[in-house]
């Protein structure tokens, strides 16, 4: 599936409400006891002021899919928000997106963080993110890259899942022997 992006426009508040709201709901009521609407577009009125430029829109066969932001701040990349409609969601788009945009920005340190009931952290472990702090309500993580680069080379190769555990379990063996020595 080929998506593409466009830049977000005032029609899109709709839209970018929704998915959050779709998206995250569960996690809000689970750390802050309910999801007050009024309260939520306080905060998303906020968010959208100052993101607004780096907001894209996910369009796949000429529909609204879902959106992605993210930024850019010296040498430190954030992946702020990758969400798909749950209609599209396993069919692998967020998880392209995600990898595309950790390719463009190799050269940086690349962060990520999640809320820590979402199961999407183990995606993100699996591409290689680092678990670096947690807070109250979410897991942050940093990109070894080492570890990406031999999930993506071994995924790429069609290598079975154990063995690319084995060879990652491997070099982190190599990694914590150096540190000794």
């Amino acid at each position: 599936m080929k998506y593409t992006f466009r830049n977000y426009n005032d029609n899109d508040y709709n839209l970018i409400f929704d998915l959050k709201k779709q998206a995250y709901q569960e996690y809000v009521k689970h750390f802050w006891g309910l999801w007050d609407d009024e309260k939520q577009h306080e905060f998303f009125d906020n968010y959208i002021k100052a993101q607004r430029n780096r907001i894209k829109i996910i369009v796949l066969d000429g529909k609204d899919i879902g959106y992605f932001d993210d930024k850019l701040c010296g040498n430190e990349y954030e992946i702020v928000n990758i969400i798909i409609k749950p209609e599209y969601q396993g069919n692998g788009i967020g998880t392209e997106i995600l990898k595309n945009a950790i390719k463009a920005h190799l050269k940086n340190e690349v962060h990520i963080q999640c809320f820590k009931t979402n199961p999407v952290k183990n995606l993100y472990f699996k591409l290689g993110f680092e678990e670096i702090e947690q807070t109250k309500t979410h897991i942050k993580m940093e990109l070894n890259k080492e570890k990406y680069i031999a999930y993506a080379n071994y995924t790429k190769c069609g290598v079975k899942k154990e063995k690319l555990w084995k060879h990652l379990f491997y070099h982190q063996v190599l990694q914590l022997m150096k540190r000794t020595h």
